[in-house]
Formats: C-alpha cells, structure tokens, sequence
C-alpha cells in the first residue's frame, strides 16, 4: 500500500515542478521580451493609426459571405491614467459611418453612428473593451501579460518561437508567439467566448517591425479567425510615443451612465399560448421570439435567435413548462443570428437540426463547439418543402429563397388548419397599423405565400419584440404590398 502512495506523491511533487518552472520561464521570457520590445524605459502613452481593409461578415445572402470595406482608425492610449480611446470610420462605396470606444478605470463606452445611441454597458464589459483595444499593440500585450502574471505560463516552443499563455479577467486565452531571434511577438493568439459558437479562435499578425524611440512597432497588422480568414489587413502609422494625450477625447457625454440592471433573456416573458399547442416564448432584451409547437410526445422549436445563453434559458424555461416532452426538432429559418444565433444550445440537448443545404457547413462547424458530444450530430435538410406531423398537429417548412430578398435560403412556416405563417424578420409593419408602400422584403414575403400556393389568414413575425406580440392579417400585408 505504501508503494502506490510514494508513486503519487513523487508523481505531483514532479507535476508541480514543472508547473512552476513553466511559471518561472514565462516570466523571464516576458522580461526579456519587454526589453527588446519597449526599450529600458517602457511606455506610459502610445498613439498610432490604422488604414486598410475590413472582409466585414454582415447579414448578407450566404454563410460566411463578405464584403471588404475600407477602414481608417485613430488609437490612443494614456497608460498613466489608464484611458484608451478608439475611433474607427467604416466605408462602403459612398456610405460611411463610426464608432467610438472611450475606456477608463471604471467606465466604458461605444457608440456607433449607424445606430445613433451608446451601447447599453456595465462594469463587467470594461476588461472585454480595453484588452480588445490593446490586441491592436504588441507592446500593450506585454504589458498586460505581465499584469496578469499569476496565470502565465510557457505552453511551448519550436524552433521559432517561445509560446507564453496567460488568462485576462475574463477568461480569455491569450497566447504570445515569442520570436526566439528577435524576442518580438511575430502573432497571438485567443480563444474567447462567442455569441453563437459559443467559443472563437483568433490569429493577429504582427509585421514588418520598424524601430522609434527605442521601442519595436509593427507597421502591419493582419488577424482572422474561425468564420473569417482574413477579417483584417491593416497599415500602422502615426506612431507617437509616450507624448502626452489630448485628454478631451477621454471625455465622456454628460448624461451617459453604465447599466446597473442584469440582462434579461428569454426567462422574462415566459409561453404566450396564441393556438391550441402553440406558444410564443419572447424577450424584450434579445428582441425577438420564438414559436413553440407541443406534438403528442415532444416539442418543435421554429427557430433559435440570440445568443446560446438564450437558447440555454429557453431550453429551462421549456423543460420547465412541458417537463414530459423533450424537444425533438428545431426548425431554422435562415443562417442570421436571429435565425439561429443560439442553436447551439439546441445541440448541446441532442436536438434534430433541420434548415437548407446551403447551411449545412455552417451548422457543423457551431457544431464543432458543443459541449455534448456523446451523440453524433443530427441536421437534417430541406430541399423546398417538408411536412412535419404525429396525425394531430401540423407545420409544413417552406423554402421561400429568392423571394425573401434577405438571404439565397429562407424556411417560412405554414399551420394548415390555423391558417397561420411563422416568418422571421421580413416584413416592415408600420407600429400604429398605418397602410403605407410595402419594403422589398415585405413584398418578397407576399410574393413568396402566393408562390406557395397556401391559404394564409394571419402572420406571426419573430422580429422585433414589438410585431411579435400581435397577429398580421394577410389582408393587411396585402394592403402594404399593393398601396
């Protein structure tokens, strides 16, 4: 018995050696790198600009789609009063449009001019912005793995490079690509929590080094990422080095504030039953609702908006009303985040995944990040039309595509006996039930029902919040289409 106990022993006496000499390494490593990268006198202020080009993923026709942009962006950094500042302007074609980042000790702020109001923030975004604003400069990286030097470690080596890992404050994964030459970082790496994917690989190059005031700038910039291999490629230029900040662009609108509320999902609202075995689950916060079909012995979900933490509460929020019935199919009606932004919770649950064949890769890969992967997973596709029934209850998914004007493939969902539609997000109803000209979209929705050839009487729309709660006569939508 004595035996096995000094095995173990010896075994985690070497375990945690090599742990803190791991520990040791990085740190020694960072020193080093610090020096070559900033000079003996470091840094307490930084400016430099940034031109080039954006592959900027939108809610455009496919999976994985993008347009290159053109981007120009100012970045400043007050590292004696911890302030950062970023102001980036987005061009496309003749349109264009900014956004503003101010972050301080205890507060941040982002404001896009496309949308025209401050982002709603708390405290806890204040690390998420500032350490995405640092990503942009090797030498804050540094600087910041050295603050949180209790989690560094060295994770590996080749024969170019010292890999140095540490974690931020919230618990995201970076890893310093040490030039075992130069002992400049060359690239990084992160992995942070994602929206839909739940989790997102990130790759920042950093090239063509050029030296000032003793410090090591890069005058080049490229990242990409799990969904975009080559969301970013941008020039640097402007640097200024520890020349004091124009303080007025740290300063904050008077009457701005962080959010002191919780974020409310979909566990705020709760089933609104609108038929017999139909049920709307909403959220004003997330914008939007999903239908909820009961069958005999299971569930039909039409579509997963959000975010998988969404999805996770709708998924409580169900098994907590219908505790006997699993969900058995989630039906999507288009590759947006307000189609399937939180499918991937959907997964986690073993449920069926049905869409369109241009979804399937897309599908995979969110699938790839399940946390349940004890089953194979299940998608299964639509080619058109497909009839889903246990002899009492019916929904039939149909491919509208083209006419949507919003995306190559797009499911709608038609109830036969209630004569009812379940859409997305492709109508515009006037909130005050006003007859004006009808959008693209609201057309293509009409064009497509008649094209279907089905006897529609009302519609059901996930997105906004606000249509959401009301039924459309289809005599209203065809009001619009022929006003």
């Amino acid at each position: 018995m004595r035996k096995p106990m000094i095995i173990l022993i010896i075994l985690s006496s070497i375990i945690n050696a090599f742990g803190q000499n791991s520990h040791e390494k990085a740190i020694k490593l960072l020193k080093k790198s610090v020096m070559s990268q900033n000079g003996k006198d470091g840094i307490q202020g930084l400016e430099f600009r940034l031109t080039g080009i954006n592959n900027y993923q939108g809610h455009y026709s496919k999976p994985f789609d993008s347009k290159p942009l053109k981007i120009s962006g100012k970045y400043i950094f007050d590292l004696r009063n911890e302030q950062y500042f970023k102001m980036d302007t987005i061009f496309q074609g003749p349109r264009f449009w900014t956004t503003k980042t101010i972050v301080k000790k205890d507060n941040v702020y982002y404001l896009d001019s496309d949308d025209g109001r401050a982002l709603d923030l708390s405290a806890s975004d204040i690390p998420d912005y500032r350490n995405h604003l640092i990503d942009y400069s090797p030498n804050l990286l540094l600087l910041l793995a050295q603050k949180q030097s209790g989690s560094v470690k060295l994770t590996g080596a080749d024969s170019l490079y010292y890999k140095v890992s540490f974690v931020d404050e919230s618990n995201t994964t970076r890893t310093l690509f040490i030039n075992k030459r130069t002992y400049l970082i060359d690239k990084f790496t992160k992995v942070e929590p994602h929206p839909t994917l739940r989790q997102i690989a990130t790759e920042t190059l950093f090239k063509g080094y050029s030296q000032l005031n003793n410090i090591q700038v890069p005058n080049n910039i490229q990242i990409s990422n799990t969904l975009n291999k080559n969301e970013f490629d941008l020039s640097v230029s402007g640097y200024l080095v520890n020349v004091s900040a124009n303080l007025s662009v740290f300063k904050l609108p008077e009457a701005y504030h962080l959010s002191k509320s919780k974020r409310t999902i979909f566990s705020d609202i709760g089933l609104k039953p609108i038929y017999k075995n139909v049920y709307l689950l909403s959220s004003q916060t997330v914008n939007q609702s999903l239908l909820v079909v009961e069958f005999n012995h299971f569930l039909i979900v039409l579509d997963a908006p959000g975010s998988v933490y969404d999805g996770e509460e709708a998924i409580r929020n169900l098994k907590k009303s219908f505790p006997e019935k699993p969900i058995k199919y989630v039906l999507l009606s288009h590759h947006h985040p307000s189609g399937l932004g939180s499918v991937i919770a959907f997964m986690d649950i073993g449920c069926t995944i049905v869409t369109t064949k241009g979804n399937e890769a897309y599908l995979k890969l969110i699938g790839e990040n399940r946390i349940n992967k004890s089953k194979e997973l299940s998608i299964e596709l639509i080619d058109k039309r497909k009839s889903f029934t246990d002899g009492h209850q019916q929904i039939e998914a149909i491919d509208i595509g083209e006419f949507s004007h919003h995306t190559d493939e797009y499911l709608v969902f038609y109830f036969p006996e209630e004569k009812l539609l379940y859409e997305n997000d492709l109508g515009s109803f006037p909130e005050n039930d006003h007859v004006t000209a009808a959008s693209v979209r609201t057309k293509g929705l009409y064009e497509g029902i008649i094209k279907s050839n089905i006897d529609v009487k009302n519609i059901i729309q996930s997105w906004p919040y606000n249509v959401s709660q009301k039924m459309i006569p289809f005599e209203y939508l065809k009001q619009l289409v022929n006003y």
